[in-house]
Formats: structure tokens, C-alpha cells, sequence
């Protein structure tokens, strides 16, 4: 019996040691618990607060990131201002086998103006026809002869053309070769109507050199025109002229201020063809609401329809015709660069 009671006692006791344990593992599991809790806010508040460390790696790389940009951006524009010291031109070739028709012409080099719209580019063939009285047919050849080289810039406006925003083309810097372009000034010469050649009315079947309609192979057929024009005007009624001069033919107003030399190019009163090209152009890739585009009623071309006539515009109906050289009308040049 002695046993059994000595037995049991050290079953209880074990028993109560045991409950001890227990109990003191269980506070130090809480306790863990807690400790971890407390670190592991801790943890997300260092890491997630707004000064945390994942705040301050994004910062950091958006610092990095910035500064990447301000180096392209720095190492560019180094780039740009080296090749513009050596005169090398960085913006883009214009493709050889695309017509550029309809597009602007920056012909004095600054890049962001235009002085014309090109109506004709020679790197393809062209043809058409402007109005359905037969005047108005035009055609070129591809010129076969290596081309100058250009390149093409952002989108400018004009308030010289309607303040359409167009691509601008330019000429490359050092440049060799034929012309490729045939280009339409923005402006008209003189704010007036002119007579063609007032006192040639009746004679113009004098000269052995007629102008002519077309465009040319070798040069523009109406920078020839207006050569050969020019030269007879100032005869002023000697042998072999039209006629003597009258004070508003347009062969005297153009060569009045510098007009036939700008820019360093030639420009002339375009042919009949010429004319319809251009006409053609702003037909079909503008409007035909030509004065929205600084065009007026009538434009003379520089070739002769007979003894009494000479071709011209008409913008409001759409066509070219013959009209005595003793009627006024707008003159516009045209180049080529």
C-alpha cells in the first residue's frame, strides 16, 4: 500500500512538472509571437513607409534613369553640334524611288521656312492633265543623270500657302548633281496685273526660237522661254524684236528687284506645261479653292499660242488657254533646285 501512495504521488508530480513545462513553453511561443510581429512591422514600415527602402530604390532608379536620358539627351545633342560644325546634315535622306510632289521647299537653307511647293520631282516620271480643253496636258521623264541629294525635315506651315503643314525639303549640305525638284514660289511678283508683251500683239511669229510648251530634257523649257523673252524685250522695237517696250510687260517687272536670281537659283515664268503641272497639283492634293492658297484668277505662262496670244491660268474653272498679251495678269516664277 506504501508503494501504491509513493507511486502515485510521483505521477502527480511528474504530471504537475509537465503542465509547467507546457505552460512555459506556450508563453514563450506568445511571447516569439509577439517579437515577431513587432519586427515584422518594423520590417514593413522600413521598407514600405514613404522613406521606406523600396521608395528609395524606385527614387534611385528613376534618379538613374533621369540621368541616363540627360547623357543620351547631352551625347546627342554633342553629336548634332559636331556634325553641324563639319556641315554634315543629320536629318533624314529623301527615298529615290518616291515622288515628293506637294510637299514644301526650303531653298535658302535655314530649314524652317519654305519659299515653294514642289509641283514636279524628276526622280520618277510624271504626267496629267489639268482642265479637258487639251492645253492643260503635261509630262516629264525621269532625269538620268545622278541627282543632288536631300533630306527632309519636320512639318512646317505657311501662312504664304494656305498655312498648310507640310514636310519641308532641303537640299544637303555640299550637294552635287542635276535637279531634282521644280518648284513654285509662294508669292506673286509684283501686287499688279501686267501686260505679256503689250506691243508684240500681231508680231509674235518674228523670232526663229518660238517658246515653247513643254518641259525640257537639258533645262526647264521656261527658263529658256524667258531667256530668249528677255533678250528680245530689250531690243525695244529694233530689228527682229516683238515691239518696243512698254513700262508693265512682265518681261521688264521680273527683272526688277533681283527677281530672276534669289537664293542663288535661277527663276523664270514657267512654260505651259509647267503651269499645269502645278495646276494639276493643287487640284488634286489641295483644293480648288486656289485664293485659300495666295492664288489668284489669272497667271501668265511663258509661252506663245500665236501671232496674238499667249498661254495662261485660270484657277477658278481649272484649265489653261490662249489670251491676247495686251490682257493683264499675275506673274509667279518658277525654279528649279
Amino acid at each position: 500500500m506504501k508503494g501504491d501512495k509513493k507511486e502515485k504521488m510521483k505521477k502527480e508530480e511528474i504530471k504537475r512538472r509537465n503542465l509547467k513545462e507546457r505552460g512555459i513553453t506556450l508563453v514563450a511561443l506568445v511571447v516569439t509571437i509577439i517579437i515577431l510581429l513587432i519586427l515584422a512591422g518594423v520590417t514593413l514600415n522600413i521598407a514600405l513607409s514613404e522613406n521606406g527602402l523600396f521608395q528609395r530604390a524606385k527614387g534611385t532608379a528613376k534618379r538613374y534613369e533621369n540621368a541616363s536620358g540627360n547623357e543620351t539627351e547631352i551625347l546627342n545633342n554633342l553629336d548634332k553640334t559636331i556634325a553641324e560644325l563639319s556641315g554634315e546634315d543629320l536629318r533624314p535622306a529623301i527615298d529615290n524611288d518616291k515622288s515628293y510632289v506637294g510637299k514644301y521647299a526650303d531653298l535658302d537653307g535655314d530649314i524652317t521656312t519654305a519659299e515653294g511647293i514642289i509641283y514636279a520631282d524628276l526622280a520618277t516620271d510624271g504626267s496629267g492633265e489639268w482642265g479637258n480643253n487639251g492645253y492643260g496636258k503635261y509630262s516629264y521623264s525621269k532625269e538620268t543623270k545622278p541627282l543632288k541629294s536631300y533630306v527632309i525635315g519636320d512639318k512646317v506651315t505657311s501662312d504664304k500657302f494656305g498655312n498648310e503643314e507640310l514636310e519641308i525639303i532641303s537640299a544637303k549640305k555640299g550637294a552635287n548633281g542635276a535637279n531634282r525638284f521644280y518648284v513654285m514660289a509662294l508669292e506673286d511678283v509684283g501686287s499688279e496685273t501686267y501686260y505679256w508683251y503689250k506691243n508684240a500683239s500681231g508680231n509674235l511669229n518674228k523670232l526663229e526660237d518660238k517658246t515653247d510648251i513643254e518641259f525640257g530634257k537639258e533645262e526647264p523649257k521656261g527658263k529658256a522661254n524667258t531667256e530668249d523673252m528677255i533678250a528680245n524685250w530689250n531690243l525695244n522695237g529694233a530689228e527682229g524684236s516683238y515691239g518696243i517696250q512698254d513700262l508693265k510687260d512682265m518681261w521688264g517687272i521680273i527683272k526688277e528687284g533681283n527677281n530672276l536670281s534669289k537664293y542663288g537659283l535661277e527663276w523664270f515664268v514657267p512654260s505651259r506645261a509647267e503651269w499645269s503641272a502645278f495646276g494639276d497639283m493643287i487640284w488634286t492634293k489641295f483644293s480648288k479653292n486656289y485664293s485659300r492658297h495666295n492664288l489668284q484668277l489669272w497667271y501668265w505662262s511663258s509661252s506663245i499660242m500665236s501671232v496674238y496670244d499667249a498661254y495662261c491660268t485660270r484657277f477658278s474653272t481649272g484649265f489653261i488657254n490662249g489670251y491676247s498679251v495686251r490682257s493683264n495678269y499675275c506673274v509667279r516664277l518658277s525654279t528649279t533646285f
